[in-house]
């Protein structure tokens, strides 16, 4: 709960620092990522620092990200199809939330997961 609140309370003192959408006045992080506030959709995130109060990703299709941070309390919501994560550090309570039935194509490589790692854990056994 107190993690939520933080992301919540920082999610409105970004909302308040961003005044334009200009390459120049694009906020970042202390590692230099770009913040976006999510949820966004799928897409290509290398770089990135997406924070959200709900939902950092909704990929219904392709989705790759890199090098990243996402802060929410779910990461990632995907079909389970051409998903991709690699190098990223996931602070979320459920860091990939599968919401179709079959997975296909997935890749998960050095990763880091602070809470549970997926809701299928029936198929990735962690």
């Amino acid at each position: 709960m107190l993690r939520k609140n933080k992301i919540a309370l920082g999610i409105v003192l970004l909302s308040a620092l961003l005044t334009t959408s200009t390459n120049a006045n694009v906020m970042r992080d202390s590692q230099g990522l770009e913040i976006i506030i999510g949820p966004v959709g799928e897409g290509y995130y290398e770089n990135v620092h997406i924070i959200s109060s709900t939902v950092g990703v909704i990929s219904s299709g392709e989705s790759i990200i890199v090098n990243s941070v996402i802060e929410a309390p779910i990461c990632v919501r995907a079909t389970g199809i051409n998903l991709t994560i690699r190098g990223s550090n996931l602070y979320c309570d459920l860091c990939v939330q599968f919401t179709g039935r079959a997975l296909i194509n997935n890749k998960f490589m050095n990763n880091k997961c602070e809470g549970q790692f997926t809701n299928r854990p029936d198929v990735f056994g962690m």
